[in-house]
């Protein structure tokens, strides 16, 4: 550039239209210069403004996995009233809460080896406990988180295990349904236990007691 404005000044022809010539030409590259951050500036603020809309998008996502966490535990506790409902005619488990196994109960899960086929699975159904209850809840939420996992004892069991616990329910003439509350007790005392609560502080958060006392 140097160079250019050297030769027109020194030339023989330089001339007033040369040297506007150049001032315009200077004015156009300053102009293009200027034009140039005017866009990066509008990219800047554009930016911004998708940065801006990403964390509002991102709080709203929140809200919404907080209600869903809502949601599921209401489930889960509507769960609990029905499981306690059709645990009340199980021979394996007593009625009162909290739920526990009877003697029968306790020989049924002796015979099929309860504690050995809870061993086998644990990190499963540990980390099935987990998913359902992401976060630290009562005793009685526990109790009805792991009756949930324990009906499931169909799924998680290998077909030889499940074939000796169908055996056993054939042999006693029991729907092999009512196993599912051995699993479930047995998840819940580990679970508790691991948390050091005592079983016995369940009925403190028990709904229906609650709502019978407030009665």
């Amino acid at each position: 550039m140097l160079e250019i404005l050297r030769e027109i000044l020194t030339s023989p022809v330089g001339s007033v239209v040369q040297i506007v010539l150049l001032f315009v030409l200077v004015i156009g590259l300053v102009w293009k210069v200027s034009h140039f951050n005017t866009k990066f500036n509008d990219l800047d603020k554009i930016d911004t403004k998708f940065n801006s809309l990403e964390d509002k998008f991102e709080k709203k996502f929140d809200r919404v996995d907080n209600k869903m966490d809502e949601i599921k535990q209401s489930l889960i506790t509507i769960k609990g009233f029905f499981d306690t409902l059709q645990n009340t005619n199980n021979p394996l488990a007593q009625r009162q809460s909290p739920v526990s196994l009877t003697d029968k109960g306790k020989e049924v899960a002796e015979a099929i080896n309860l504690k050995e086929l809870v061993d086998n699975h644990w990190k499963y159904l540990s980390d099935k406990f987990d998913e359902l209850l992401p976060k630290r809840n009562n005793p009685y939420d526990i109790q009805v988180a792991s009756f949930t996992i324990g009906d499931l004892f169909i799924e998680f069991l290998t077909e030889e295990e499940l074939n000796a616990v169908k055996t056993d329910a054939f042999k006693r003439g029991y729907d092999i349904s009512l196993y599912e509350i051995l699993f479930g007790i047995e998840i819940r005392d580990r679970i508790l236990k691991k948390r050091g609560i005592s079983v016995s502080e369940i009925d403190a958060y028990d709904p229906k007691k609650k709502k019978d006392e407030i009665e």
